[in-house]
């Protein structure tokens, strides 16, 4: 549901060709920017030559600015200055495939490379599912998520009746916790799990997770989790610093119902920043914390 992209800096030459582009990534839309080279975005400012009216420079550096804050994601990428961005890209594309590569004309007739004057929404290598059905499995939920948790630092997970009496619940976290563990950009992140207060005891609530959590909590990471009055909760969500995913039955396996596949879907932007101030921004103190 969440692609990487590679974006030829020289793209950006013209304002057309940059609010067109800018159009189409975000994290809401599905499409994020590799920042490839680290110093990407100086690339992007120095190709823009074109001379343009103050309100249209203004804009441009706002939109950049967006950018940079919601698309813009540092995969850590190898870059060789003494070679040109197509042979970089290219030498990448076949180390690690991005979902494709756009570019100011066609490199190689690689199918991956679309030219700018070639592109739309519905391009086979651009096109973006914002919602998908999902089995209600662990593993499979977890495979799902495991994009998003790729390059984030901070992750929100909102789950009203998380219940560790039994493996529903603990099972999904468990699988969650091993993708963290596993991830191929390795650096320090925070986990803050919210669910509802009345599931059980806060005595018996903290027990459980010494029980059936703590030894799965993955390395460099801390893990805090939260109490929240039952009628302030409802939906269930998975936020970062990024963006957000939204589930109807939750982060829970299925136990012999009718009801095995839930619908996961990107939240948009202004949706996501409410729920994002909601929970992380405004926290209060964890009841229990881990840290590894």
């Amino acid at each position: 549901m969440i692609k990487e992209y590679a974006v030829d800096p020289k793209i950006f030459e013209n304002w057309t060709n940059t609010r067109f582009i800018l159009d189409y990534f975000g994290f809401s839309k599905g499409r994020v920017i590799s920042k490839f080279p680290r110093k990407w975005l100086k690339f992007v400012h120095n190709s823009c030559k074109e001379d343009l009216k103050d309100v249209a420079r203004k804009e441009m550096i706002e939109r950049l600015a967006r950018l940079k804050k919601e698309a813009l994601i540092k995969f850590d990428r190898e870059y060789h200055g003494e070679l040109s961005w197509n042979q970089n890209v290219l030498n990448q594309h076949k180390e690690r495939a991005f979902a494709a590569i756009l570019v100011k004309d066609n490199i190689e007739k690689n199918e991956y490379c679309i030219p700018i004057d070639k592109l739309d929404e519905e391009h086979d290598k651009f096109r973006i599912e914002r919602s998908c059905e999902c089995l209600r499995d662990a593993e499979i939920i977890a495979d799902h998520i495991a994009p998003i948790l790729e390059f984030s630092s901070k992750i929100v997970i909102i789950d009203p009746y998380m219940g560790l009496v039994g493996k529903a619940h603990v099972s999904v976290l468990k699988a969650i916790f091993s993708r963290l563990e596993n991830v191929y950009y390795k650096f320090n992140r925070e986990v803050h799990y919210f669910c509802n207060d009345e599931i059980e005891s806060e005595e018996l609530f903290v027990g459980h997770l010494d029980n059936y959590i703590k030894e799965y909590i993955p390395s460099q990471t801390t893990v805090n989790f939260y109490r929240l009055l039952k009628e302030t909760m409802h939906n269930r969500f998975i936020l970062t610093e990024l963006g957000g995913l939204s589930f109807g039955y939750g982060l829970v396996e299925d136990e012999n119902s009718n009801k095995k596949f839930d619908d996961i879907f990107i939240l948009d932007q202004k949706h996501y920043s409410k729920k994002w101030k909601d929970y992380f921004s405004n926290k209060s103190d964890p009841i229990i914390s881990y840290t590894l």
